[in-house]
């Protein structure tokens, strides 16, 4: 395996974000980053650390070696399948109470 370029890096990561419809916000969120930090990794304005590829990989449930070996890579090793999240179905709460009737007050309420 030769070196990738920073280039084949982002262009292999861009492609499985695509595929798993993960944003860069979403992994600005994993590596505890901003987005445009995120953005100058994918410009290749700023190198990968190793270790924030080994997190991209490990949320992506990929081999780290996917983005290391080239565009080749993903024809090699398809993409598994990672389990969409689920947020429990929570019913929605109950409509609130009615208002008071006024009712009419008698003579000797008034008075």
């Amino acid at each position: 395996m030769s070196n990738p370029s920073p280039a084949d890096i982002a262009a292999e990561l861009r492609a499985e974000m695509g595929r798993q419809r993960v944003t860069q916000a979403k992994l600005a969120d994993v590596l505890g980053v901003s987005q445009p930090q995120v953005s100058d990794r994918m410009l290749g304005t700023v190198d990968w650390r190793v270790t924030e590829l080994i997190q991209v990989a490990e949320f992506l449930g990929v081999p780290v070696t996917r983005f290391l070996a080239g565009p080749e890579a993903s024809k090699t090793h398809p993409t598994p399948t990672r389990p969409t999240p689920t947020r429990p179905v929570t019913p929605p709460p109950p409509p609130p109470p009615p208002p008071p009737t006024k009712r009419a007050l008698s003579e000797s309420e008034a008075a």
